[in-house]
């Protein structure tokens, strides 16, 4: 994602494997430790399908919990 571009009122689609992974909304500190105990909010609705609205001009950070954070599955937006 780092050549692409959001803005305000754009969405992010989420498609995972809900048995095992979940999107989590963090802080920055949180985000670089991987750290998924008190996320700002929790985007999983039990689908495997999350659709996250860019609403706030602002970075976001995401992540998933369950330990997959450490083998990559995060991202900044």
């Amino acid at each position: 994602f780092r050549s692409k571009h959001f803005y305000n009122g754009d969405w992010l689609f989420f498609v995972y494997d809900r048995n095992q992974q979940n999107i989590l909304e963090v802080n920055s500190t949180d985000y670089e430790a991987c750290n998924s105990d008190h996320p700002l909010h929790n985007w999983t609705t039990g689908a495997g399908r999350d659709v996250v609205p860019l609403n706030v001009t602002r970075r976001y950070y995401f992540l998933s919990g369950k330990g997959f954070c450490y083998s990559g599955m995060k991202m900044t937006v």
